[in-house]
This record gives C-alpha cells, sequence and structure tokens, in this order.
C-alpha cells in the first residue's frame, strides 16, 4: 500500500474496515498539522506532552466520529476540533492556574492526601475496570509511553487512548464528587 495513493475519505472507510496500516497512514499524515497548532498557540514545554496527547484523543474520536456527509472535508472537521481542545485546555488551565507563580526549582512537600509523597491518589476500588487500572499503573504511575503499552498489552494504540480518556473522565467526575463532599 503506497503512502500517496490514498486520500483522506480511502483512508477513513478502510479504517472503517478495521485497517490499522491506514489509521497509522492517517495519524502520520495529521501529526504536523496537530505540532502546528499547538506551536500556534504558544504551548509551554511542561505542558506540551499534556496538550499532544489530548490533541491524538481528539484525532481518534475525530475518525471515529467522522461522516463525510454530515461533516464535509475530514482535515477541516479535524482541524476545528483541534482548535477547539486546545482553546478548552488553555481556558481550563487558566482556570486552575490564575495569579499562580510556577517555578521548577521548587521541593515537593507532600500534603495530607498524599502518601509517602506519592502525587498520584489511588482511584478506589470499582471506578476503573481491570483493563483500566493496568493502563493507570503504566500511563499515568510508571510514565510509559502510549505506543510500549499498546505493545506490551498487544493491543491497538486507539484503543489505549479510548481507555486514557475513559480513566480522565472518571477520575475527574470522581473527584469533584470528593470535593463537593468536603463542602
Amino acid at each position: 500500500m503506497s503512502d500517496l495513493k490514498y486520500n483522506d475519505n480511502e483512508l477513513l472507510y478502510l479504517i472503517s474496515q478495521h485497517n490499522e496500516y491506514a489509521l497509522e497512514l492517517l495519524l502520520k499524515k495529521y501529526k504536523p498539522m496537530i505540532k502546528k497548532r499547538l506551536s500556534d498557540f504558544n504551548i509551554k514545554s511542561r505542558n506540551y506532552d499534556d496538550f499532544y496527547q489530548e490533541c491524538l484523543i481528539v484525532f481518534f474520536k475525530s475518525v471515529e466520529k467522522f461522516r463525510e456527509e454530515k461533516n464535509g472535508i475530514f482535515n477541516l472537521y479535524l482541524d476545528y476540533a483541534i482548535k477547539n481542545k486546545i482553546k478548552y485546555l488553555i481556558k481550563k488551565e487558566q482556570k486552575y492556574f490564575y495569579n499562580v507563580v510556577l517555578s521548577d526549582d521548587l521541593e515537593y512537600v507532600p500534603d495530607d492526601k498524599t502518601q509517602n509523597g506519592n502525587v498520584f491518589e489511588e482511584p478506589k476500588t470499582g471506578i476503573l475496570s481491570t483493563f483500566e487500572k493496568e493502563i493507570y499503573d503504566k500511563f499515568l504511575k510508571e510514565g510509559y509511553k502510549v505506543m510500549d503499552i499498546s505493545q506490551s498489552m498487544n493491543c491497538n494504540v486507539k484503543k489505549i487512548y479510548n481507555a486514557i480518556s475513559r480513566i480522565r473522565t472518571k477520575l475527574s467526575s470522581y473527584n469533584i464528587k470528593d470535593e463537593k463532599k468536603d463542602e
């Protein structure tokens, strides 16, 4: 299969037929666009990886949801979705870090909620599936890259990104509920 032989719609059709090579080709084609959008928004280097991962999740969701008859041209649809996600993340970051001075040379001081200086709070039993717990441990705690997790667990990258998205959703709703209980 030649890389230049297929257009976006053909690749999207092949992806809908579970062709992982077509997904890799489409991702390879749009990675530079994702990186360009991140540079357009001047994302700080300490946040770049998080923003990039979020944009990849948007890419996979866009591939899954895109319908030519409803959404028009894929590259415009994806670009719009990525821009909106970046704007949302920047707005969210400003909301939670307003007037805070961040410094890389500060030492970490554990508070009452952390144990042994561990920044990650363990999710309550039952909130994550067994698969999600394994992804949580490898991705968030141990810092493995998505491709490495995909290879070690013998599943496709899209499944890992979807699991990460579900984990973030579950944990964020869990944290919101806990904050409301404390009030």
